[in-house]
């Protein structure tokens, strides 16, 4: 059930939205935020152009913090944690001087998926879309997954540090390519990576 949101509140511009938020975090109360709202003279022009400038008041405020405010705490932890994947990333490319480029790669992609994974489910307030991300990206969870248990294996049987040709992660072969269709991922031609 995916709605536009077209309240009062829904309207203002997105950098007093975000101040408002993390107002709502803070402890403001109702009464402080709605009083500082209608200070603004962006949310006066807002008011003035689709609610023949009538102010913004604390019943508003009580069914934004319901609605709109906790889609804007979803994309503030989706943006954390972007945030934060980034950090950790950074740090294993500093920690990993020892590592191949791929194994580099590798976390990097891994960090991507995350993140991009993350924004993409949270970002949606359809369930049924919601649910149909999931199953997409789970598909795509188990192919990273067995590329890095094929590097594994590869790496435990050779010492090496470069991933098996045919993996997904690896140089030319078949596993690495990918067909969909529908909802059903799955490798075409070429040799399948061993292990």
């Amino acid at each position: 059930m995916s709605t536009q949101r077209n309240g009062k509140i829904a309207r203002l511009p997105k950098s007093i939205r975000d101040q408002l938020g993390t107002q709502i975090e803070d402890g403001w109360s109702g009464q402080k935020s709605v009083a500082w709202l209608n200070e603004q003279q962006n949310v006066k022009s807002v008011l003035k152009e689709y609610f023949h400038g009538r102010d913004i008041t604390e019943q508003n405020l009580s069914e934004w913090k319901a609605g709109g405010h906790q889609e804007w705490l979803r994309r503030q932890e989706a943006v954390d944690l972007v945030r934060s994947l980034k950090e950790h990333a950074r740090d294993l490319e500093e920690g990993t001087d020892q590592e191949s480029i791929s194994d580099r790669l590798d976390i990097l992609l891994a960090e991507q998926f995350a993140q991009l994974a993350y924004v993409r489910v949270v970002a949606e307030p359809d369930l049924e879309k919601r649910w149909q991300q999931l199953c997409a990206l789970s598909q795509q969870l188990a192919l990273l997954r067995r590329a890095e248990h094929q590097t594994r294996v590869f790496k435990a049987q050779t010492g090496a540090n470069r991933p098996p040709m045919g993996s997904p992660s690896g140089g030319r072969g078949g596993a690495a390519r990918t067909k969909t269709a529908g909802n059903e991922t799955r490798p075409v031609g070429g040799a399948q990576g061993k292990g």
